[in-house]
């Protein structure tokens, strides 16, 4: 898989699944996976977790098709950005505290600018260019955010008052468990427990 590669491309990549029959996306999946890790040793051992991820977000995100929504977007098409979304997640969140060097692709032959050269100008840029997080991954945790906050309400509301008091006090007041479980008058043990 030349080129670019990433969720901003999986348009041009091929992708089959039958509705219902997620494992019928296996083949596309394990191409998915190949493109996600470059075909290299850099995220080679955890080949196995994103076809099982892959696997996974396939079923998990059949029921919320909507063959009526506005996009036109036919099943396929829709199940094929969610997992290459999913995969590209993934390889961002393991791939994190790696040196830039470790997560780049294999240098093309065809690039004037080596990044093994001596160019100190190349080098300042391309050291800058590795610390700065891309348009389309701010794009998509942007998103994701957008998509937490627009659930926070209904996940709010299937809880109990003592559930959102004790998550209240502890991520948005940061408040220790300790001192929760005096300001409710429970103990510390059922604290983690209603946090859990």
């Amino acid at each position: 898989m030349k080129g670019r590669r990433g969720p901003h491309s999986c348009g041009k990549c091929p992708f089959d699944v039958v509705r219902g029959k997620p494992l019928s996306a296996a083949d596309s999946i394990n191409n998915c996976v190949a493109c996600v890790t470059n075909g290299g040793t850099l995220l080679g051992s955890h080949q196995a977790d994103l076809r099982q991820l892959g696997l996974l977000t396939v079923i998990a995100e059949t029921p919320r098709y909507d063959p009526n929504h506005a996009s036109g977007a036919s099943f396929t098409t829709f199940i094929k950005h969610q997992v290459c979304g999913r995969l590209w997640s993934y390889r961002k969140r393991e791939t994190r505290y790696l040196p830039c060097d470790a997560t780049d692709d294999t240098p093309d032959p065809q690039d004037p600018v080596s990044p093994d050269g001596d160019n100190p100008l190349a080098t300042a840029l391309r050291e800058s260019a590795c610390s700065v997080e891309p348009l389309e991954d701010a794009c998509i945790r942007e998103m994701a955010v957008r998509d937490f906050r627009s659930r926070l309400p209904a996940l709010f509301s299937g809880l109990t008052e003592k559930e959102r008091a004790v998550i209240r006090l502890k991520y948005l007041s940061d408040v220790t468990q300790a001192e929760i479980a005096t300001a409710l008058g429970i103990s510390r043990p059922r604290v983690s427990k209603l946090l859990k």
